[in-house]
């Protein structure tokens, strides 16, 4: 092909490329100037940027659910179960107390003299535990009081707790459909040679108390007792005993369903003296209970706890304080809010969008 065809060819696609530019900046501008002409834009970004804030003042005060994760050493731990669940604990080698008269088997129980310091009174009949497999078994709401003593002795104290006027025995504790019944309240113990349970309950009351010596000749080196349980660890400070929560801390985590998700966002430390309160919640119209366990090693001065929950706050008593509810600050809470979170990225790209655009068309918005 000759020369000038091609010099010329080239000069026409250069020419219809330079007029194609101005035509398109000419339709982004006409576009531009209907949309601003008519405040459309304006009135958009303005309703955009009333609702994202309005989102945010909601997101604020709606009640949020975490995780809360509590590390503890107490001496003093009380325990509230669910109504709607057993619960089974260990107690071979063990020294029961009740304030009444039980027909137990010789080969599994050995009595001892009433009225001894133990277990705190003439009235209270006192056994020796000889069983080696023996389960404690709790169904429904129970209260377990558990202690450990100057002598390093573990004293477990059952009652039953005040009636919970929002669940009645027999009453669902699922939603419509669910299969979760409240158990009536009861305390038994159960063996694994298939003799039949020894009920602890007698005229609709409870009053047993388990004491469990320090670790020696034919006891256990360690003491096991996993939960799911309203929790308090600790005690109010008063001059009448020495039990308390010497040490602790507290991580809160995002309430993402699979844990692998769940990321911490705050923490807090227990002081000694303090009392923790780990309660129920509401999860989906579902009951929640904090789950966890206490171990308690040879010869420890203390109890480990671990515990953890959904809730939208724990409560903390302080000696010398009224106590206060821990929850994440109102910062934490929005930055780990994901709606919030992708409301608000979508919202910052329309704005980029629109500066864009506005650059391009060499328009201000």
């Amino acid at each position: 092909m000759p020369k000038d065809c091609t010099t010329s060819t080239a000069t026409a696609a250069n020419d219809e490329s330079s007029e194609a530019a101005p035509a398109r900046r000419s339709l982004i501008g006409a576009a531009w100037n209907w949309l601003s002409g008519w405040h459309i834009l304006g009135t958009v970004l303005i309703f955009l940027t009333v609702l994202v804030a309005l989102l945010v003042v909601y997101r604020a005060l709606y009640p949020h659910q975490w995780i809360f994760s509590v590390q503890a050493r107490s001496r003093i731990i009380d325990l509230t179960t669910p109504p709607d669940k057993e619960t089974r604990w260990r107690v071979n080698n063990a020294l029961l107390c009740v304030p009444l008269d039980l027909v137990l088997p010789a080969d599994k129980f050995a009595p001892v003299a009433s009225g001894g310091p133990a277990c705190g009174g003439r009235r209270w009949k006192s056994y020796r535990i000889l069983a080696p497999e023996m389960a404690l078994v709790l169904a429904g709401s129970i209260g377990a009081h558990f202690e450990l003593r100057d002598n390093k002795s573990l004293y477990l104290a059952l009652r039953l707790p005040r009636p919970d006027p929002e669940q009645p025995a027999g009453k669902p504790t699922a939603p419509a459909g669910g299969t979760n019944i409240a158990l009536p309240p009861g305390a038994s113990l159960s063996f694994t040679d298939g003799s039949a349970d020894i009920s602890l309950l007698q005229d609709n009351r409870l009053r047993a108390t388990f004491i469990f010596p320090a670790a020696g000749e034919n006891t256990l080196a360690e003491r096991l007792f996993p939960f799911i349980a309203e929790t308090t660890i600790g005690r109010d400070i008063n001059w009448t005993g020495t039990s308390l929560l010497t040490a602790g801390s507290i991580a809160v985590y995002t309430a993402d369903e699979s844990p692998d998700k769940r990321k911490q966002v705050d923490e807090a430390d227990l002081l000694m003296g303090d009392q923790l309160r780990l309660y129920r919640a509401r999860v989906e119209d579902r009951t929640v209970y904090p789950r966890g366990f206490i171990r308690l090693a040879a010869n420890a001065d203390t109890f480990n706890v671990i515990a953890f929950g959904a809730a939208n706050h724990v409560r903390i008593e302080r000696f010398g304080d009224n106590g206060y509810d821990f929850r994440p600050g109102l910062l934490l809470l929005l930055l780990n809010d994901p709606l919030l979170i992708l409301v608000l990225s979508i919202f910052a790209g329309v704005v980029t969008l629109v500066t864009a655009i506005a650059g391009v068309s060499g328009r201000k918005p």
